[in-house]
């Protein structure tokens, strides 16, 4: 777990740099999760059979273990999905059509705050037109805008019984990141919010 874990103090890379895990780019960073475990694959697929391909669409993956500031904090992310957004727009004259997958949509409204902020205050400097001028429609696919309540109970005890049905999926998370392994991932305030944990 030490090669997935973020320093529990700063939330960026452990110190010393010998650990530095980055998100897999393209559009293979989200088609299958494991063979036979697709996750957007179909869309990509769905979309390529309409006339979609690389010259106009992108796929924009991130860290999901950081807290978005500090995505632009370590590696400029914000400013680079700025700037990939304002190529694609100037490449194909139009604007561009959003889609977000889970946290993805939460980030997605981040970024359309940031970018409209002035640098002076830390953010990506666009005005407060730029979305305006460059953003034609969001689409949310399974955003958890209203909070995921039963999570902390999933990934700490993997009970899901009212959440999802895993099956063989189940079998691999467990053999990968058992429940022991889960709670580590908690991180900061995992004693105070969750003083006993017992493992069964």
């Amino acid at each position: 777990m030490k090669h997935v874990a973020l320093d529990p103090i700063t939330g960026m890379d452990p110190e010393g740099g010998e650990i530095k895990v980055r998100a897999q780019a393209g559009f293979e960073a989200a088609d299958y999760f494991v063979s036979g475990f697709w996750i957007l694959s179909k869309l990509i697929h769905s979309l390529a059979d309409v006339g979609y391909d690389p010259s106009n669409m992108d796929m924009i993956t991130y860290d999901w273990r950081m807290a978005f500031p500090l995505l632009e904090e370590r590696d400029g992310f914000l400013t680079d999905f700025k700037l990939r957004i304002e190529r694609m727009v100037e490449k194909n004259g139009e604007k561009v059509a959003l889609l977000g997958h889970s946290m993805g949509n939460c980030l997605i409204f981040f970024f359309l705050r940031w970018v409209t902020e002035p640098k002076e205050s830390g953010g990506g400097g666009g005005g407060t037109d730029w979305v305006e001028r460059n953003v034609q429609s969001f689409i949310n696919v399974g955003g958890p805008l209203l909070g995921v309540p039963k999570a902390t109970s999933a990934i700490l005890s993997g009970e899901m019984e009212e959440t999802a049905v895993l099956g063989k999926m189940g079998d691999l998370l467990e053999a990968y990141v058992s429940a022991k392994k889960r709670k580590d991932l908690v991180g900061k305030g995992k004693n105070v919010f969750w003083p006993v944990l017992y493992y069964v």
